[in-house]
């Protein structure tokens, strides 16, 4: 595998965080795309297949529905049927780059001092959802599900439902049938 530069990274990862944040939904194909053509072994792209799946999960989610086929409805619907109790991407609003403090200050963390933070401009960030980053660690498969913890041995993976590819086929198909 050929090393990628720290900047490409960077920059990939941040071209995909504000394609899921500022909701791009007509990317969703090209994600998509860069979703299946890389593997655990050899990226496409240089981002996380967990952080890719966790911005297409938020793009089919927030989804207009105005302009949609039926099909594409009847997809987007099924969709969010079967992740309705897995949890969404928030937002938070941080420290700006400009603030003159933040929450990370050494005065506040080791003296304890208190400091300005609800005074000083601040932006709003998309917190994306982690949960798909337990089907990484576990091949595929899901081991927490809306709270409830699984037990996970190797002949018990494969009982567990759903898969991280159903949830991509569904994507796959709301792709298809939209763009």
């Amino acid at each position: 595998m050929s090393t990628i530069s720290g900047e490409l990274q960077f920059n990939a990862r941040t071209a995909v965080y504000l394609l899921g944040h500022f909701r791009v939904h007509r990317s969703l194909p090209v994600l998509l795309d860069a979703y299946k053509q890389q593997s655990k072994e050899s990226q496409w792209i240089p981002i996380p297949r967990a952080f890719l799946f966790a911005i297409m999960d938020e793009l089919v989610r927030s989804h207009p529905e105005q302009g949609l086929s039926a099909e594409s409805l009847r997809y987007l619907e099924s969709y969010r049927a079967v992740v309705k109790t897995l949890p969404r991407a928030g937002t938070a609003l941080l420290p700006s780059w400009d603030a003159d403090f933040n929450k990370l200050d050494y005065r506040h963390m080791f003296a304890k001092l208190p400091l300005p933070l609800e005074s000083q401009p601040k932006v709003k960030v998309t917190i994306f959802a982690e949960w798909p980053k337990q089907y990484e660690l576990a091949n595929g498969y899901l081991l927490e599900h809306a709270g409830r913890r699984a037990s996970f041995a190797g002949e018990y993976a494969n009982s567990l439902k759903p898969t991280l590819q159903d949830y991509i086929s569904i994507i796959e198909r709301f792709s298809d049938a939209t763009y």
